[in-house]
């Protein structure tokens, strides 16, 4: 196993141990039969990406290894976010609110005009939305064309930018724009309001990752995310960078205009991205060679387990 790889899963099981105690102390019940469906995933990619790497195909290993990273740490941080919200510390609405109104931001009036114009309106909730999928076909396209460092970089700012949120969204808990101005939330959004509500109420709240809802507005991960994947695709291709870049730029703007976030989210979410591509890149220059090629986990037990069973042959002095 390469060090990055071990980082990695390292830190999934740290995050994974940090919600066992928290259950200890919040009013949150796991629902744990929804646990089946990602388990089965979970063993077809692990399966999956055990035949390609006997059969040679090391750029499908890498995008099996990648999903199953990226499904196991948004299981185990999406606990974690729910968790911290129900410790229900004061509410940050107003401090957030009172950057809207120093810099003369009325997300009223912002929502009122894309609503008033459908195909603005519709086009601003596809964009909002479309971020996940675009991270899967991300994922998919990047380690196809096997550039593992690239793919490894995307995922380290992932982690560190959601674990970042995770805290941020502990201390400064806002339930967004939309409640706090009283704006009516489109159907997408009720979900997370009434989330984010029900575990501040003190009640036990039956989390279910069937029906997840992201919880943080204070920085704006959708804004620091949009630009992680824009990253991806400059260091990848300039003829997709323009694009990619013009869809990132939507998806922030549409972070106002469907009333999902404070501006001062949106400028602490550009500030995220960039603390997450610098601690990305200082995780590659710690785990890979200057050649580009991974460093190894040097485990003594599997290394003579690999000899003993003729998978790696010592070298001849």
């Amino acid at each position: 196993m390469s060090i990055d790889q071990a980082i990695k899963w390292a830190f999934i099981g740290l995050i994974g141990l940090v919600d066992l105690l928290l259950l200890m102390i919040c009013p949150l019940e796991l629902q744990w039969s929804d646990l089946l469906a990602p388990s089965l995933c979970a063993v077809f990619l692990v399966v999956m990406s055990l035949y390609y790497h006997h059969r040679g195909g090391e750029s499908l290993v890498l995008c099996m290894v990648t999903l199953l990273q990226m499904g196991s740490y948004t299981t185990v941080v999406s606990v974690l976010i729910y968790a911290v919200t129900s410790l229900n510390f004061p509410m940050a609405d107003p401090l957030l609110q009172r950057f809207d109104t120093l810099v003369g931001f009325s997300p009223q009036a912002v929502v009122a005009w894309t609503r008033s114009i459908p195909i603005i309106n519709h086009c601003s909730v596809w964009v909002y939305l479309f971020i996940v999928p675009e991270t899967m076909l991300t994922i998919l396209a990047i380690s196809f064309l096997n550039r593992r460092v690239l793919i490894e970089q995307f995922m380290s700012q992932f982690m560190i930018g959601t674990a970042i949120c995770a805290v941020t969204g502990c201390f400064l808990p806002a339930a967004g724009p939309a409640f706090n101005h009283g704006i009516a939330p489109a159907d997408w959004q009720q979900p997370y309001i009434e989330h984010f509500l029900a575990l501040r109420s003190g009640e036990t709240f039956l989390f279910s990752w069937r029906g997840t809802e992201g919880l943080v507005t204070f920085p704006s991960f959708h804004t620091a995310w949009a630009i992680m994947l824009m990253l991806v695709w400059r260091q990848q291709t300039r003829l997709l960078s323009v694009p990619i870049g013009i869809l990132s730029v939507m998806i922030i703007l549409s972070t106002l205009t469907t009333a999902s976030h404070y501006i001062v989210d949106i400028i602490g979410g550009i500030g995220l991205a960039g603390i997450c591509a610098w601690a990305s890149h200082r995780v590659t220059e710690f785990s890979y060679h200057p050649n580009g090629q991974p460093r190894r986990l040097a485990v003594p037990f599997l290394q003579e387990l690999r000899l003993t069973s003729g998978l790696t042959r010592p070298s001849n002095q």
